[in-house]
């Protein structure tokens, strides 16, 4: 049953960042957007524990960065300024941490389950 939780986000987070890129590429499109629902996909896997790779926080927080920049050079914003990569950053991580906090909730309280697991930050 985690295998099919895991692949129902991924597929929800496929649609929502293939249509936030649908609407980056239109005048006035969102690109605040996707650092967002980048950040709440990656807080949900940091609560998967997919592999040992995922429990550094270091490498949590390379990924974080690695998604805040990416999301800056892919909406143009480098352009105007490299500023914009802090506050992608800052927003990236924001959302990794809501998502990993909501994932967590949502993980304890799901039925048939007695705890959830603890997972280090």
């Amino acid at each position: 049953m985690q295998k099919q939780q895991f692949w129902i986000r991924v597929g929800f987070a496929a649609v929502f960042v293939s249509s936030l890129m649908y609407g980056m590429n239109r005048p006035g499109g969102l690109p605040e957007l996707l650092p967002i629902l980048l950040g709440l996909l990656l807080g949900n896997l940091f609560v998967a524990n997919l592999s040992v790779f995922l429990k550094s926080f270091w490498t949590r927080a390379g990924l974080v960065l690695t998604v805040g920049i990416a999301t800056t050079v892919v909406s143009g914003e480098y352009r105007q300024s490299w500023g914009f990569a802090l506050v992608d950053c800052s927003e990236a991580a924001l959302a990794a941490w809501i998502g990993f906090v909501a994932a967590t909730h949502l993980h304890r309280v799901s039925p048939g389950r007695q705890t959830a697991p603890m997972v280090k930050l």
